[in-house]
Order: C-alpha cells, then sequence, then structure tokens
C-alpha cells in the first residue's frame, strides 16, 4: 500500500511548516495551498526543498470541502491512502502499517491538545438535537446509541481511494464546518466502517485558521448545522458503524 500524508494550509505559514516538519522523513507528503498569498506560498517552498514536497497551488480559496476534495484527488493518482492532516496539527506519534490497514474504512486517530489532554477520538452527532460531541475515549466512541451518529472531526483522518471512491467527494456547497459530519453519514449510510488508529496520534491547535473569522465561526457554522441535522434527520443513516480497534 502506497501512503501519502496530505495537508490542506490556508496562510499561517508557520502552523504549515509545523505541520509538515513533523510529518516523518520516509513519508511523502502533499501540500495543497488553499488560496494562500503568493508571499506565504514560496515562504513555504523555500523552507521545505530539502523534502521534495509536492505542492499543489489553488489561487482562490475554495472552503475545507474543494481543499480536500482537490487534495484527495490529487493524492490518489499515485497513492492508495492519504493520513490527512489540516495545517493547525502536528503528528506526535505514527504507525504506517496501522494506517495502511485502512483501504477498505476511515481511520480515525487520537486528536490531542497541546496541553496533551485528549481532544477527540472520533465524534458524534444528535440529529435531532443538532449536538456535537468528541469522544474522549474509545469506549465512548464505539459505544452504540439510538441517539448519537459517528462522525470522524475533520482535523485528521485516514482514508484510502477505494473509500473516497465508494462515497464521493465532500460536499463543495458548505464550504467550511459540519462537512466532515455530512461526509461521515454518507459514509455509513453506505457501509463503510470507521476504523480507531491505535498507534496515530495528533495534535490540534483548534481551528487555528479560521475561528477568528465570523464568516466561518458565526454564519457557516450555524448554516451549515441547519443544512446537516435537516438532510440527514430525515434518511435512514445506519445508527452504529462498524468500528474495529486495530493494534498497530
Amino acid at each position: 500500500m502506497q501512503i501519502i500524508v496530505g495537508v490542506l494550509s490556508f496562510n499561517h505559514p508557520h502552523l504549515t511548516l509545523s505541520c509538515i516538519e513533523s510529518v516523518p522523513k520516509d513519508c511523502p507528503v502533499l501540500l495543497v495551498h488553499n488560496g494562500s498569498s503568493r508571499e506565504n506560498v514560496e515562504l513555504i517552498k523555500s523552507k521545505t526543498v530539502e523534502r521534495n514536497f509536492l505542492h499543489i497551488v489553488i489561487e482562490e480559496n475554495k472552503g475545507f470541502t474543494g481543499g480536500i476534495n482537490r487534495l484527495l484527488t490529487e493524492a490518489f493518482q499515485s497513492f492508495d491512502v492519504c493520513l490527512f492532516l489540516s495545517n493547525d496539527t502536528k503528528v506526535l506519534q505514527f504507525d504506517l502499517a496501522e494506517i495502511a490497514h485502512s483501504k477498505d474504512s476511515v481511520g480515525v486517530p487520537q486528536i490531542k491538545y497541546r496541553s496533551g489532554k485528549v481532544a477527540s477520538i472520533g465524534a458524534k452527532v444528535n440529529l435531532s438535537n443538532k449536538k456535537l460531541i468528541h469522544c474522549k475515549s474509545k469506549e465512548e466512541f464505539e459505544c452504540d446509541s439510538e441517539d448519537y451518529n459517528r462522525y470522524v472531526p475533520g482535523a485528521s483522518f485516514a482514508i484510502s481511494k477505494n473509500v473516497f471512491q465508494k462515497v464521493g467527494p465532500f460536499d463543495e456547497s458548505l464550504h467550511t464546518y459540519w462537512e466532515d459530519v455530512d461526509w461521515s453519514l454518507r459514509a455509513t449510510s453506505l457501509g463503510v466502517d470507521f476504523k480507531v488508529l491505535k498507534g496515530t496520534v495528533i495534535e490540534h491547535g483548534v481551528a487555528k485558521t479560521t475561528r477568528k473569522d465570523p464568516f466561518y465561526s458565526n454564519y457557516l457554522f450555524h448554516r451549515n448545522k441547519e443544512i446537516v441535522c435537516s438532510r440527514w434527520s430525515q434518511k435512514p443513516v445506519g445508527r452504529s458503524a462498524g468500528i474495529t480497534f486495530v493494534d498497530g
């Protein structure tokens, strides 16, 4: 299995450099500059010449959905599995063999805050009350509930070419926020399992790139919450996606 790490970047070059420098040197990296300024793109390129990263430049920001769709489409031209990272994350622990097992499922890494506390091991959504929960343990994520459906937070996940072809791209009309919920529910409805990645740990800076912009944190978040919950509350999702816990 050929594995690549894909990173989506929207300016904040110091965050992006910290992210890509945390990736093990023996793993190829695809960096998609999603509307970043030319100055920031050139700065990152100049700092990464020794690693020979693959760079894709999107001149105008296409939101998370447009950026991730372009990244995965490019990655799967040559690779079988992609470990996706947003640019405000860092790799703390990495298990290539374990990630390779994500051929027919979506890999769910453990995500930690910079303090070391667990931010999430997967997440759940209650469509009726429009509530999101980030699970703090594999047991919480795996626990079946008639009220909650599982989803994989968009900060980081492992996805194969097979799964992307089966589920299809992220809904670009959503732009940013709740797109991970929408895509995960579609994956579940198509019988795709989620696989907890025991040996892969990611540090997350908690939406450093967008949270101060009200277009994202106010308008898109609340608009998309209504759209996604309305869309899926009318459809049979399949309450309990299959879960496998894998030893690395």
